[in-house]
């Protein structure tokens, strides 16, 4: 294959996923609740978008998320104009849906995500290949070359509040990944828009609407694709008195100041 029609065959790829209805198809078919089991040994939750149960402070509680539904999937396709020929999904150009997901090989969680992932949407007649590569090249492929048709990434941030995640959401942002251009749409511009407003409000109750809208807006458009949050665990000796873990970084030391031994004995 030269080097346009490599071009072709990966610009085709992208514009499956830059339509709304397959994102979405994509989104139903994925079965969180086994990859919390098979990967989190049920230590975690699914998510549909990138803001935690922990994270009761800024959680959209309103929003209303379809679960796994292989049948809801198909009908999304069948809207879209896809079709299956022997099992296979074709697009409305008669191409057969195949293309790979990028995952770093240090990684064994992400690597198996990946393959259930490929599982799921192979119950769709989507041909999936996983491709596992070192950390920091698929880090490149992804943020620098764009190099790329689909990747399971983590999206973690050391704070709960909504400014951390700015290089995501904003259109000019490093993480704005799914969209690196300046051809930007409606929804995306109305996501940078109440991102940068609620940054600059002093209002909680009024940041918190601002944010609920960015929520629903990213559950609906599916611009990433969330799937599930492990728990964190911490533990401690019995013996350790003032023991409070939090939701962030330190969770068991940030109050190092206040820990003490139950019975100790004093230096001398």
């Amino acid at each position: 294959m030269n080097e346009r029609s490599a071009n072709v065959t990966v610009q085709r790829k992208q514009k499956w996923f830059k339509e709304v209805l397959f994102r979405q198809a994509v989104s139903a078919a994925i079965d969180r609740e086994s990859v919390v089991r098979l990967v989190y040994r049920g230590l975690g939750d699914p998510i549909h978008v990138p803001v935690t149960q922990g994270n009761a402070l800024w959680r959209n509680t309103n929003l209303r998320v379809g679960g796994h539904s292989l049948e809801d999937a198909r009908k999304l396709l069948r809207h879209s104009l896809f079709t299956w020929n022997n099992g296979v999904l074709i697009d409305r150009d008669g191409q057969p849906v195949a293309f790979s997901i990028l995952v770093s090989a240090s990684s064994s969680q992400r690597v198996r995500i990946a393959t259930i992932v490929q599982d799921d949407l192979r119950q769709l007649g989507m041909q999936v290949s996983v491709v596992a590569i070192d950390s920091r090249a698929a880090q490149d492929r992804i943020l620098n070359r764009q190099d790329y048709e689909a990747a399971i990434m983590g999206l973690a941030s050391g704070d709960a509040d909504p400014n951390s995640d700015m290089n995501v959401w904003v259109l000019n942002g490093s993480l704005h990944m799914w969209n690196m251009s300046s051809d930007s749409t409606d929804w995306e511009k109305e996501i940078d828009r109440l991102m940068r407003q609620q940054m600059i409000t002093a209002s909680y109750r009024k940041r918190k609407e601002l944010y609920d809208r960015v929520q629903e807006l990213v559950s609906e458009r599916l611009p990433i694709i969330c799937i599930a949050s492990p728990h964190i665990l911490v533990g401690a000796s019995a013996r350790v008195q003032r023991f409070q873990p939090a939701v962030l970084r330190p969770y068991a030391l940030w109050n190092a100041d206040e820990l003490h031994l139950k019975n100790a004995k004093p230096a001398r």
